[in-house]
């Protein structure tokens, strides 16, 4: 009995680390992406470091490729997993130069 338990073992243990990513891995859902996410996504991760006003700047000059590497590096000084990268990336794919999330006067 002991034996065949310990030889089920990696099966289990193998298992049991499948099952825990999956469940980890759909708690990790991002919002849509329209205005109001995008708003309050970009205030948690941009405008720690950034003004909203050179973020705007931004939109209007950079496109999907500078926007991967500019989130990418910015998410090596920030505490931002790949998911949240590629919703950022989401982001600034969906606003419009002058977009009133970030170009709008507070």
């Amino acid at each position: 009995m002991k034996s065949r338990l310990l030889a089920r073992s990696p099966i289990l243990i193998v298992s049991f680390f499948l099952f825990i990513f999956s469940a980890t891995e759909k708690g990790n859902a991002q919002p849509p992406v329209d205005n109001e996410s995008c708003s309050s996504f970009i205030a948690f991760y941009c405008t720690t470091c950034h003004n909203t006003q050179r973020i705007c700047a931004s939109l209007a000059t950079q496109d999907e490729e500078a926007w991967k590497k500019i989130i990418h590096t910015m998410a090596e000084y920030g505490d931002m997993n790949n998911a949240d990268e590629k919703y950022t990336l989401s982001c600034m794919h969906f606003m419009e130069p002058g977009s009133e999330i970030v170009c709008k006067q507070k």
